[in-house]
């Protein structure tokens, strides 16, 4: 019997029913009527013929199939069912079904990568937006039309993005219940050309070099807080965002290096930002009316190299 190959299967078109092209080992791929690609390992225990899903095609390619499916014979070799270690797995990586409880699995898992104000965009989304409607639902059972159905709600009230964040959101959520074995495909895939496209705004943005420097200007002439006019003057050297600035600490200004060093805890993926200053000819301008930052930067009390 002739082998998949990767070429075989991305030629596989989708059929009136549903159709099995199998590799070797009891290892084959299930072509659903609408397009799904689905890995299924056959075999034996006791006598009794069972069925154990691997993942789907192209997310778990032909190669790691044919290592799952030969990890799943080494255990069935050892004495072991293939498909109850597998839910024996998912189990203990998530000890509930509902759309919920894996979602707070998920969460859990990812929230040592995410800055403190991503999770909370995140744990916000999910309590407003998804859990009134599908948190209690098993998430096996959950069909598009729900999903569907639940972004048009979010639609509705105008938030385009959000509804296409949230579509993101719970993508991510179906495809760890489908790493961790809760469910055999991400339910939402194919609904991100049914939402109403966000069309982003363009924002208003000075490029005549003579506006730029009116604009300087203007903050350092700033009549209202100092932090404020610092913050203005900061954000013109460092090109950082507002939120970057707001919790920036002196501790994390390296004077000799001329570098600000935002630490990992304070970004989205947990990774050190490092920020140039500019170089040594901009800190021997420090009292020239062009250069935003540096009179702020003295008034604060912040020691400001000289040449």
């Amino acid at each position: 019997m002739a082998q998949l190959t990767e070429m075989k299967i991305k030629a596989i078109k989708p059929g009136a029913k549903m159709a099995r092209y199998y590799d070797s080992g009891g290892l084959y791929l299930q072509v659903s009527p609408a397009g799904g690609k689905y890995w299924r390992f056959k075999y034996r225990v006791e006598k009794k013929e069972k069925l154990v899903a691997l993942g789907t095609w192209p997310q778990v390619s032909l190669k790691e199939a044919r290592e799952k499916r030969d990890q799943c014979r080494q255990e069935i070799a050892a004495g072991n069912d293939p498909m109850q270690l597998k839910k024996a797995r998912a189990e203990a990586a998530c000890p509930g079904r509902t759309f919920q409880e894996v979602a707070e699995a998920w969460r859990n898992n990812m929230e040592n990568v995410w800055s403190e104000s991503h999770a909370k965009t995140i744990r916000e989304r999910l309590a407003l937006n998804v859990y009134p409607v599908l948190g209690k639902k098993d998430i096996a059972g959950i069909r598009p039309t729900e999903i569907l159905a639940m972004l048009r709600k979010i639609e509705a009230r105008g938030a385009y993005e959000t509804a296409q964040r949230v579509l993101g959101i719970c993508g991510q959520i179906f495809r760890y219940g489908v790493a961790v074995g809760l469910l055999e495909s991400d339910p939402s895939r194919d609904l991100r050309g049914a939402l109403v496209p966000h069309q982003g705004k363009q924002l208003a943005a000075i490029t005549d070099p003579a506006e730029v420097g009116a604009l300087l200007l203007c903050m350092d002439q700033y009549k209202g807080g100092v932090v404020v006019r610092a913050a203005l003057q900061f954000s013109a050297l460092t090109f950082c965002r507002p939120g970057e600035i707001r919790h920036a600490e002196w501790g994390e200004v390296d004077f000799e290096a001329r570098e600000w060093r935002i630490p990992a805890e304070k970004m989205k993926m947990r990774k050190e930002h490092r920020v140039p200053f500019p170089g040594r000819p901009c800190w021997c301008l420090r009292t020239s009316a062009s250069l935003p930052g540096m009179d702020a930067m003295s008034s604060l009390g912040c020691p400001v190299p000289g040449p």
